[in-house]
């Protein structure tokens, strides 16, 4: 697969037409159901000329390392296909990732849309909650400033980086400032052998940060079963996730495009079911 930056066609005239139509993807919300990206070669290859695939999310970790091994993250995707870019990696990988790491990335994934994250929040202590939400603030005022700058093709999504609803207030400012209404939810940490299953938690969450906020869309990270996604709100307009795809899926070792596409027509017809959903 080619990288946006080779030309997909001798037309100029074609390529122009599609650059206007990835810039348009890339300022509009990803609605719908969304494949996170697994590194293996089975995944890669059914990205590999599949058309009902129009984004994939990538962990940084591993879009840093497409980057380092093959110098873009599009290496590995169609020229129609946008990767959506998480840095919603363990505390660890987060804390020690540089700006310098991050300008990297960002020059060698674009066209992409990215979430920023930064900062420790969940199950912390209030007075460490309110630090790690500074440290957010910080880095998702300097990532704008950076695209904007380097004049990047990267459209930031704002990850939701609270649960109470104090936290989304000490947000409101900066959210405000740069006028999102349309926001990314990180899920897996309400679910897990040492957490148990927190849904009636993140449904509490979400409405916090609905009320406060007002937010409009949202895309939630991590998060593909069909009984969840039925009892989130209506604002939840598209899901990302891996595991649920292989489960249902996969079959003698390879994915089966069939089976997804009946798969994902379900679960967005689970989304898009719901009373009040705001229409594209």
């Amino acid at each position: 697969m080619s990288s946006p930056a080779t030309p997909a066609t001798p037309d100029s005239t074609q390529q122009t037409l599609h650059d206007v139509t990835i810039s348009q993807r890339l300022r509009s919300f990803p609605s719908r159901i969304i494949l996170r990206y697994e590194p293996t070669e089975i995944f890669e290859e059914f990205l590999v000329g599949n058309f009902h695939i129009k984004y994939v999310v990538f962990n940084a970790t591993d879009a840093a390392k497409l980057v380092r091994d093959h110098g873009s993250v599009h290496a590995v995707l169609e020229d129609w296909q946008i990767p959506i870019v998480t840095a919603t990696d363990p505390d660890a990988d987060i804390y020690n990732r540089q700006r310098d790491d991050i300008r990297e990335l960002l020059a060698n994934i674009q066209p992409a849309i990215y979430i920023p994250d930064a900062g420790t929040v969940y199950w912390d202590e209030p007075d460490s909650q309110e630090g790690g939400l500074r440290f957010f603030i910080r880095r998702l005022d300097w990532v704008i400033d950076e695209v904007e700058k380097n004049n990047w093709n990267i459209a930031v999504l704002p990850l939701a980086k609270g649960m109470e609803k104090w936290h989304y207030e000490i947000l409101r400012d900066c959210y405000e400032r740069h006028d999102f209404s349309n926001y990314a939810f990180y899920c897996k940490q309400y679910f897990g052998e040492d957490r148990g299953n927190r849904i009636s938690q993140l449904e509490s969450h979400i409405q916090n940060l609905i009320d406060v906020m007002n937010a409009k869309k949202i895309l939630v990270i991590a998060l593909l079963s069909e009984n969840y996604l039925r009892r989130l709100q209506p604002q939840v307009q598209a899901a990302c996730g891996i595991y649920q795809f292989a489960a249902n899926c996969k079959e003698d070792g390879q994915f089966i495009e069939v089976d997804f596409v009946d798969w994902r027509d379900n679960l967005e017809n689970t989304l898009s079911d719901k009373p009040t959903v705001i229409q594209q």
